[in-house]
């Protein structure tokens, strides 16, 4: 009696259990759920509208995933690499990304908001990893390409810089008029200036990336009013060499070391007499060629400072080196004999204009370019 008892209790137990197993819901084919990624800033009043227009407008299918873009640097920058947004547009707020479309401003995203939720598709939140997968290597590719073109450019324009030419005509002067037979100390002090003008710029270059890096990180400027500000910057310093070719040192300035500064750079110049002191001498003369020559390199460091520094570091390394090579070609040249000082300096005097000339033109080329986002 008692086994049969036990049997009848076990079996209702299996059949109540068989009545609550759980069925997995099904999502209905014809949902229209849809997904929208939002970064904005507390202090953005654009970000704001967007805010108060999906608080003001119901959108049942609608889920925000909404972030803050100070606090996600990360995740906002895969998003606009994923989607593959314009370097000038990237950092901007308010910025919304639904499906496989993105908008930047608060018009746009509210218009594209207006739009989805008007449709009867299922918008899914975006998967990043395929989107990045896909992206990743067509931007790096276009990407390098493109800042290679802007770095170089920027990089021609400085080695071409008369002013910087000079300076080294000045020191290699100098040697050869102590050590008119020593032309291999010549090529030591001409090397040793030209490594010093390079670490000095390294070090001024790195300064110039970390002054952007701060602004933007903390005051509301964004990466688009950087490049915007940049490319302006280029155009302009273009145009002031187009007016030195035009009229030389017309509105009583010239994109060269002021004249009233050069007394002073040549004593510091001809007290080098050594390797050692060529290397002391390039380290003070930087600070004589910034006048002339800092303005595309700051152009640049506003292009690198969108980067971190172990990524902008090759390109700074790379626009110094482009920099510095006219000053290694001529040592080279006065050294094998092939060209001397003299005929060195007379041919910069009478394309000096011609310089400025070539400087504007690329200056103003790659200034139109990143302020209007193609680099």
């Amino acid at each position: 009696m008692m086994k049969t008892k036990i049997g009848l209790v076990l079996a209702t137990a299996v059949f109540l259990g068989s009545l609550t197993v759980p069925v997995a819901a099904e999502t209905p084919e014809n949902s229209t759920e849809k997904h929208l990624v939002l970064f904005i800033s507390p202090s953005c009043p654009h970000c704001q509208e967007v805010e108060d227009f999906l608080n003001e407008n119901s959108h049942p299918d609608l889920t925000v995933h909404k972030y803050r873009a100070s606090a996600n640097t990360g995740l906002f920058a895969n998003y606009t690499q994923a989607y593959e947004v314009p370097q000038r547009l990237r950092g901007s707020v308010p910025s919304a990304f639904m499906g496989e479309e993105y908008r930047v401003g608060s018009q746009p995203v509210i218009q594209m908001i207006e739009s989805k939720t008007g449709s009867n598709e299922t918008i899914p939140k975006p998967d990043l990893s395929d989107k990045l997968e896909k992206t990743q290597q067509k931007q790096e590719n276009s990407g390098q390409k493109l800042t290679l073109v802007g770095v170089t450019g920027l990089a021609l324009v400085d080695a071409v810089n008369p002013c910087a030419l000079a300076v080294l005509i000045i020191l290699l002067t100098s040697i050869l008029s102590q050590n008119p037979d020593k032309k291999k100390e010549a090529l030591k002090s001409g090397l040793s200036f030209s490594a010093a003008v390079l670490f000095a710029y390294l070090t001024m270059g790195l300064l110039i990336i970390l002054g952007f890096k701060s602004v933007a990180s903390t005051t509301a400027v964004q990466s688009s009013m950087i490049y915007t500000a940049v490319g302006l910057l280029a155009v302009l310093l273009g145009l002031f060499n187009l007016k030195d070719y035009f009229s030389h040192g017309a509105f009583g300035f010239r994109m060269e070391v002021p004249i009233s500064w050069r007394p002073k750079m040549k004593r510091y110049i001809r007290k080098a007499t050594s390797p050692a002191g060529a290397f002391l001498s390039g380290l003070i003369v930087s600070l004589f060629l910034l006048p002339c020559t800092s303005g595309p390199y700051f152009v640049a460091g506003g292009l690198l400072s969108q980067m971190n520094l172990l990524t902008a570091a090759p390109w700074l390394i790379l626009y110094n080196t482009v920099f510095i090579l006219p000053m290694v070609a001529i040592t080279a040249a006065v050294y094998g004999g092939f060209a001397s000082v003299e005929k060195i300096s007379d041919w910069r005097e009478e394309n000096i204009e011609k310089l400025h000339l070539i400087a504007g033109i690329i200056l103003i080329a790659i200034g139109t370019a990143v302020a209007t986002g193609l680099i």
